[in-house]
Parts: structure tokens; sequence; C-alpha cells
């Protein structure tokens, strides 16, 4: 039996910490390590784990892994899987028709936890307008109301139905904006306090 230890949002963890979870490394047998520790977080843990302070650490991780932002169709797969684990008794497609699942594609960058927070949101919206179909105009005031529109483009029609686009140029054109989207969502989603409600 393998004994592991996950730290999560480990980047938020000071250089004295993530060296005390080093020295946790040097518990073994003389035939296997007692303890694997699993270090979890953004982005951010890269830089930190690559400063000279933490060299010893660094030559301590075995192996390192980065999960790239959801892709259109996984974005919609992901977002049927969440409805169907919540029991929802109304079809993921009427519930977040194609051009929903594209414009919430598009405006998380495919970041779970943004498309969780639009999700959430835009069922509000829905819940409020006494609808079981979330539009895109629910779904840009919630990107709006998160800020993840950037406010020059907040007056701006919506970004093209996905009826009218081929599915391979919208993908392309949400990975060109997925950079620059991840980049202020990061920073306000810190900030963010809205209401939390479940499975979202």
């Amino acid at each position: 039996m393998t004994t592991a230890l996950i730290v999560d949002e480990a980047q938020e963890l000071d250089a004295d910490l993530l060296e005390e979870i080093r020295l946790l490394t040097n518990l073994e047998t003389s035939t296997h390590k007692l303890l694997q520790n699993v270090l979890v977080g953004q982005p951010e843990l890269d830089t930190t784990l690559d400063s000279s302070r933490l060299r010893q650490l660094k030559q301590r991780v075995a192996v390192r892994s980065r999960l790239a932002p959801l892709d259109l169709e996984q974005t919609g797969t992901y977002i049927q899987h969440r409805i169907h684990r919540a029991g929802c008794k109304i079809p993921a497609e009427t519930l977040f028709p194609p051009e929903t699942v594209a414009l919430i594609a598009h405006y998380s960058g495919g970041i779970p936890r943004l498309i969780n927070n639009l999700c959430e949101n835009s069922l509000i919206y829905a819940f409020t307008a006494q609808t079981t179909t979330v539009t895109t105009d629910f779904v840009r005031d919630a990107a709006i109301d998160l800020r993840l529109v950037p406010e020059r483009l907040r007056s701006d029609p919506d970004p093209p139905s996905v009826a009218s686009v081929d599915p391979q140029q919208l993908i392309t054109a949400v990975t060109e904006y997925a950079d620059n989207i991840r980049k202020e969502a990061t920073n306000q989603q810190s900030t963010y306090s809205g209401p939390k409600l479940r499975p979202w």
C-alpha cells in the first residue's frame, strides 16, 4: 500500500513549508519510500519550484504534469457530465444549447473553475427569467458580472453563433483568446464573491 500526501493550492505555500514537505521524502525503508508527495497548484507553482532556494525540492520532483484548458468539445462534455451528476431531468442540450456552450468556452478560456462560475450564474439568470434554456444573453451577462469581458468589449455584440461558424474555426478562435482571457480571469477569480450553488 502506498501512502500519499496531496497538497492542493501548493502555490500558496511559502519556501519554509515546502522545505518541510521535502524533508518528508526522506522517510523510507531499505526498499521503498514510505510517503509519496503530490503538489497540486496554479502555474505560479512552477515559478516557485524553479527558485534557487528550493533547488533540492526541485531535484526530488520525479514527474511534472500540466493540465491544458478544455477545448470546445471538452467544455460541452464537461457541462453535460455535471448536469448528469446533478440529476437534472432537463436534457443537457436543452439547458445549454450548442451556441451557449460555445460562448461559455469562449469566455472561460476552457478553465473548469470559470466554466463552473459561468454556468452557475447563467442558471441564476435562467431561473429569474423562468426558462429552462440558458441563452447566450444570459452567458454574456454572467461573463460581464464576473469581469470576464474586457470593459472595452462590453457593449460589443456577442461573438457569432456556432451555427454560422465552422467548428474548427471556432476552436481556433477560442484557443487564440484563451491566454488573454485566462490572465484576466486569474486576476478576477480571487475577488469573486458570488453565490456558490451546488453541484457547480
